[in-house]
């Protein structure tokens, strides 16, 4: 690779052709970028800076131009496949939002009157990256890095007597960032694969609703993390008849205490099962003229809990695990599907959710169950 034109702009670092190359491009602005022989380099297969207008680029192509805007001086950073990396598959990007709100409150009379106007902004960046990387033509490791958000904002609120806000007048953006690995791998004839991903997701400044001085707002809580497990497995042993198996374990806890929320350090989150499990088989066979179908799926999620353990206002509630089999049957005429349905065959009555406002005086949790055994028939067709 060349390096760009201006000797500060480009620290290279790396080995002997066909060994990846790292640069450090520090820009100090977007003519230069339009100047550098950087722009027509070798193919770019991981692209992260404070950047926008990316055009993504095939591992595989040579010429293949990567064109962007820089919009700060901060140093650009390229991986640079070359030789085995060539056969890395790739999507990188940057994403940046402006986000402005404006919110008051006009009114007249004994019972509502008017609130100042509040104002909150905010630059938001997202992150993107994709990786993924063929072993084989049938194992295929990956990793993916993600940024999110949901936007903050004003809270309409009064003032006191001195001209400050009774609560506070905003409230942050939470985000997330998500961190993923897995493997994809199948036998030859792709009778039987797998899907195996691991997980980390940090989950900071928690949006809530609270009580501030007697006033309800919108508030930023703690943070969260998340790290689970998910396996998918897949077989179809005959043409006839596939078997697919899905299973996921999740460690959900608060990584901070919260006031707001009841909760200490380290306890789980909210309405979030440790396990959950799923088995579904079906298998087709002739029936006359028709084609003919039978199947069955079971389910299974563990415990949960409605709420954190001191909870001022939502009493805990443990919501108990439950497991569900459905039983399906028909037949398959051209584009024409006849189905005959059993859900919850054994009646079970799962709880999914719980509200526990009113048990704060007493009275009981109002618990959400699932549906019922239900039996019907559907017909369906494809156009």
């Amino acid at each position: 690779m060349r390096s760009a034109p201006s000797a500060r702009s480009a620290q290279i670092s790396g080995g002997a052709e066909n060994t990846p190359l790292v640069v450090m491009w520090f820009p100090a602005d977007a003519s230069e970028v339009d100047r550098s022989e950087l722009n027509v380099s070798r193919p770019l297969t991981l692209y992260a800076a404070q950047c926008v207008g990316l055009q993504l680029v095939k591992p595989d192509d040579a010429n293949t131009v990567a064109k962007f805007d820089v919009v700060t001086k901060r140093p650009a950073v390229l991986l640079v496949a070359d030789g085995k990396l060539q056969s890395t598959d790739g999507v990188y990007g940057i994403r940046f939002a402006h986000n402005s709100q404006h919110e008051l409150q006009n009114g007249s009379g004994l019972l509502i009157g008017s609130l100042p106007q509040r104002d909150a902004s905010a630059n938001i960046k997202t992150y993107l990256t994709n990786v993924k990387y063929k072993l084989t033509d049938t194992v295929m490791p990956y990793f993916r890095f993600a940024t999110g958000y949901r936007p903050g904002g004003p809270n309409v609120v009064a003032n006191n007597i001195d001209g400050q806000p009774l609560a506070p007048p905003v409230f942050n953006a939470d985000t997330l960032h998500s961190y993923e690995a897995g493997l994809k791998a199948s036998t030859s004839d792709r009778r039987y694969s797998m899907d195996a991903a691991l997980y980390w997701i940090n989950w900071n400044n928690l949006l809530i609703t609270a009580v501030r001085n007697g006033i309800g707002v919108v508030a930023n809580a703690s943070a969260a993390r998340n790290k689970g497990v998910e396996l998918t497995l897949t077989a179809v042993p005959v043409d006839a008849l596939t078997v697919v198996g899905t299973f996921g374990y999740i460690n959900a806890r608060l990584a901070a205490d919260s006031e707001d929320l009841g909760g200490v350090a380290g306890e789980r989150l909210p309405d979030t099962p440790k396990a959950t499990a799923a088995v579904s088989g079906d298998y087709s066979f002739p029936l006359g003229q028709v084609q003919g179908f039978a199947g069955a799926t079971y389910r299974f999620v563990g415990e949960r809990f409605s709420s954190f353990a001191d909870n001022p206002g939502l009493p805990q509630y443990r919501l108990p695990s439950y497991s569900t089999l459905d039983l399906r049957t028909g037949i398959n005429l051209r584009a024409n599907r006849v189905e005959l349905y059993v859900k919850n065959v054994a009646n079970r009555m799962g709880e999914l959710n719980a509200a526990t406002q009113i048990s704060v005086a007493g009275g009981p949790a109002e618990v959400t169950l699932i549906q019922p055994r239900t039996v019907g028939l559907s017909f369906s067709t494809k156009f």
